[in-house]
């Protein structure tokens, strides 16, 4: 399980943008919640490397 990912209107402005949110507002908060994610779910940090 993976820790929450917070709301946040930068999400609802990515999607309206038709573009993810680590590419429209990669610093945000939402951006890093779900890089957080993906790496506990992957094992990898952000280079691909375990």
């Amino acid at each position: 399980m993976t820790e929450p990912i917070r709301k946040a209107v930068a999400a609802a402005d990515a999607y309206t943008a038709g573009m993810p949110v680590s590419l429209y507002e990669p610093g945000s908060a939402i951006a890093e919640d779900y890089r957080n994610a993906m790496r506990q779910i992957t094992g990898r940090d952000e280079e691909g490397a375990k």
